[in-house]
């Protein structure tokens, strides 16, 4: 009877620690929390999260357990600029407290590229290239951009994209006909500057140069071409095409040294001087007197020059 009471302590002793052993394991575990039904990723039967589903399209918040962040972020997912989450800022809403927006992408490397591709492709279209060419352009495009890249960096980068917005800006306000007008002059001041030259060379009695220039649609044609190297290269803040007003008036201006300030003086010297010398059947004073002012006319000591003729006709007379 004794040996009996003590096996039924004993067993009752070991389904004691039994329980105390199920009691202390239940306290360690975390108490279960409930699904939340707007958690489809978690329910019976849902998609397991993958790499393209990183964030939730309304919240923002991550769908993944730590261990498969910590996966991803190994294998270098993120790298790629298209797999990076889009940081996100809270702003206030009328309809809710607070509402989170995606911020403005980050300039990056990979975004300034495509940037330079894609402004390089509208450039060619609105500079007027033809099917042909546009069928090209993408992948010319890519091939200059990725050399830019690579041996100019992002700084290089955003120095052709700017050039290159400024370079589709030109071009829209060109097909809307902004430059006409400044086409338009620019062609009167290339026929003034053409006519000038020719006019020039006849006063030198060279008739051969004076025609080698014709003006005609061709000629003038150089006004359209050059509006863009103006504008968007050398920054022209004065009217496009001055240039050649200014090459007609300083021809203008050349001869009229010739024949107002120099000719008469230097004519007249030349007179004296062969006369005295008895040398005057001997010379085409009109056709030399132009030719040797035609060559002082271009030094800066042109009117000393003509002072010093002044000076010494007396002395011939």
């Amino acid at each position: 009877m004794g040996v009996l009471q003590t096996a039924r302590g004993k067993m009752k002793k070991f389904f004691a620690l039994i329980f105390l052993c199920f009691f202390l394991i239940s306290c360690l575990q975390p108490t279960p929390v409930p699904l939340e039904s707007t958690e489809p990723s978690m329910q019976e039967d849902a998609e397991t999260p993958t790499s393209e589903q990183t964030l939730e399209p309304e919240t923002g918040k991550a769908k993944m357990t730590p261990e498969e962040l910590r996966d991803l972020l190994e294998s270098g997912y993120f790298k790629d600029e298209s797999n990076k989450p889009k940081p996100t800022e809270v702003i206030q809403s009328d309809e809710t407290d607070f509402v989170e927006v995606p911020k403005s992408e980050p300039t990056t490397g990979a975004s300034l590229l495509s940037k330079c591709i894609q402004i390089c492709i509208k450039n060619g279209e609105v500079d007027g290239a033809d099917k042909k060419t546009m069928e090209f352009l993408p992948s010319a495009c890519s091939a200059a951009c990725g050399n830019i890249a690579m041996y100019g960096g992002e700084e290089r980068l955003l120095t052709v994209i700017k050039h290159y917005e400024e370079s589709i800006k030109f071009h829209q306000n060109f097909n809307a006909g902004l430059y006409d007008k400044d086409i338009e002059q620019c062609k009167t001041w290339k026929t003034e500057a053409i006519t000038a030259k020719n006019e020039h060379w006849h006063f030198q009695s060279n008739y051969a140069e004076a025609h080698q220039t014709k003006i005609d649609d061709n000629t003038l044609r150089v006004c359209e071409q050059s509006v863009k190297d103006w504008v968007l290269e050398q920054k022209q803040e004065k009217p496009l095409g001055i240039e050649f007003k200014e090459e007609a008036d300083s021809i203008k201006d050349k001869e009229r040294k010739v024949t107002d300030e120099c000719y008469p003086t230097m004519y007249e010297y030349k007179r004296l001087v062969f006369t005295k010398r008895n040398e005057l059947d001997q010379h085409n004073l009109e056709k030399e007197s132009i030719s040797d002012c035609l060559l002082r006319v271009i030094h800066p000591e042109f009117y000393d020059y003509i002072e010093g003729l002044k000076k010494g006709i007396p002395n011939w007379q």
